[in-house]
């Protein structure tokens, strides 16, 4: 096998070996580009998820921040009877709604439809919950003029707001699980980074040196050669290299130098 790839890279013209020798480390290039062009992708895919799971985290937050300011706002209007107690109830009033269709858009453009799904359903049980709630905030607020027929409705009240807080604990734990496996893969990424570039360095160092060693055996080899079957005839002897017969210039070179060159016997031959 080293026989018949030696044969068939003696006889490639130096317009192919050149070629060849400029290929070699293209290779490494093109293979650190790939490697760091789709590494790219994968870590920009990555961090954007890491981006939605902060802003889903936010909206968890601010969905339950304005349900317990609700709460205990209109649990104050209902003790004291002064109208200031309502305005963090009639805020949420105003922002639930945003909220929640801000946290349906980042739930639909979860990455990954398995986490979709479960945050949909997740979601939409939140959703019900908190709306339950509000409908029984709007009945404790106007049974206010007549005390005593809310209580049934605070109990209930009281249930619900219990509900809506597990579930929002429980979705907020389901994100601290997806975000600890992304940031697994935000780990592995970086290791595979530091692989790739020891990976390009060593194909670097071996592409230069199979193409120094190439170049050495090529053309370097035959131009020594040459040298010595010049030198030869002034040192009284036969031309040690016969032509390669390579068609290519140091082919043509050789064969030049044996037609010119003085013939000179070998002491054998004499």
């Amino acid at each position: 096998m080293d026989g018949k790839f030696e044969a068939f890279w003696s006889h490639l013209s130096l317009r192919t070996l050149g070629g060849i020798l400029a290929a070699l480390p293209l290779i490494a290039v093109i293979f650190s580009a790939s490697l760091a062009f789709f590494g790219n992708r994968e870590r920009a895919r990555t961090e954007s998820a890491l981006a939605h799971h902060t802003e889903l985290v936010e909206g968890l937050g601010q969905l339950s921040t304005l349900m317990l300011n609700a709460e205990t706002g209109l649990r104050g209007y209902l003790l004291v009877r002064q109208a200031e107690f309502l305005q963090p109830y009639d805020r949420a009033v105003q922002s639930l709604g945003k909220e929640l269709a801000t946290l349906h858009v980042l739930v639909e453009t979860e990455p990954g439809e398995q986490p979709r799904r479960e945050k949909r359903a997740r979601l939409a049980a939140i959703q019900e919950t908190a709306a339950q709630e509000m409908t029984i905030f709007a009945r404790l607020r106007a049974a206010v003029s007549n005390p005593g027929s809310g209580n049934q409705d605070l109990a209930r009240s009281k249930a619900a707001m219990d509900i809506l807080r597990a579930q929002l604990r429980a979705m907020r734990g389901a994100e601290q699980e997806l975000l600890a496996a992304r940031l697994s893969d935000i780990e592995r990424v970086r290791r595979r980074d530091y692989l790739t570039i020891a990976a390009t360095l060593l194909l670097g160092l071996g592409t230069r040196g199979a193409a120094f060693y190439f170049f050495n055996r090529r053309v370097v080899s035959r131009v020594a050669a040459l040298t010595e079957n010049v030198r030869a005839p002034r040192q009284q002897k036969p031309a040690p290299h016969p032509p390669s017969n390579t068609q290519d210039a140091i082919g043509e070179l050789e064969k030049e130098l044996a037609r010119g060159l003085p013939q000179v016997r070998s002491p054998q031959e004499q």
